[in-house]
């Protein structure tokens, strides 16, 4: 299983929160390649970012473009911010979008979004999820990616490590 981040289809946002790394659109391209292939993969949104990236037309722009590259799954998160990085990031809003930089001393007083905001956002991804016929549940997608591709061969049982838990 191969999962990719996409934070945001928009160009010039991903220019400003990602510089450095391959646009959005690669990323889909090449997990398209790896789908058709027979690869399980799936696309990872986040951080969620409040203000930018966190509108319902944002999240389901990625959920659709996700299931259009062939992702068998969709998970998104709200930014959290650390206390190293929440200084590096106010500053970076500060410069980039200084109109939001209030509502986001307001809301992270601490390194986790407003509980009120994390079960709204919650709410809208499951939606979105469903929308796009993605599995509601984190479990089972984790349970699909553990189970092995079809006509993959296995160790025979004498031969494997035991891993202690």
């Amino acid at each position: 299983r191969v999962s990719f981040t996409v934070t945001t289809l928009d160009p010039k946002l991903w220019r400003l929160v990602e510089p450095g790394t391959p646009p959005p659109a690669s990323r889909l391209r090449v997990m398209a390649r790896l789908a058709d292939a027979g690869i399980p993969c799936g696309v990872n949104m986040a951080p969620i970012l409040p203000g930018l990236t966190d509108s319902e037309e944002a999240i389901a722009a990625v959920a659709e473009a996700a299931q259009a590259h062939g992702a068998t799954t969709f998970w998104a998160a709200p930014l959290r911010l650390a206390p190293l990085v929440k200084e590096h990031y106010f500053a970076f809003i500060d410069r980039t979008y200084p109109g939001l930089l209030r509502r986001y001393r307001l809301s992270y007083p601490a390194a986790d979004a407003p509980t009120a905001y994390r079960d709204s956002l919650r709410e809208r991804i499951t939606a979105i999820k469903t929308r796009y016929g993605f599995a509601e549940s984190p479990r089972r997608e984790r349970e699909a990616a553990l189970r092995p591709l079809p006509g993959t061969p296995t160790a025979p049982a004498q031969t494997r490590l035991p891993l202690p838990l």
